[in-house]
């Protein structure tokens, strides 16, 4: 049997020549140039909060769609003789 030798791997080809970026994400940088948060932990909070907060309000909406539990507002005539 013959011996089988494999070259050393010195990184992956796909990610080899990518460096892990320092930069904060557009939105962290939106929110600190529009001083809405001072440090970078408040935004992540603020966009946390915020990610949660519209999940909330899609799964009721979405409930209230599909599966009726939201009532319509009933119209009142209110008649004044």
């Amino acid at each position: 049997m013959s011996r089988v030798e494999f070259e050393e791997e010195k990184g992956s080809i796909l990610y080899g020549h990518f460096e892990r970026s320092t930069d904060p994400p557009q939105l962290v940088k939106w929110l600190l140039k529009m001083g809405i948060v001072k440090t970078m932990a408040q935004a992540n909070a603020v966009i946390l909060i915020s990610i949660i907060v519209l999940l909330i309000a899609t799964v009721y909406i979405v409930k209230g769609v599909f599966f009726k539990t939201v009532e319509p507002a009933q119209a009142t005539l209110e008649q004044d003789l």
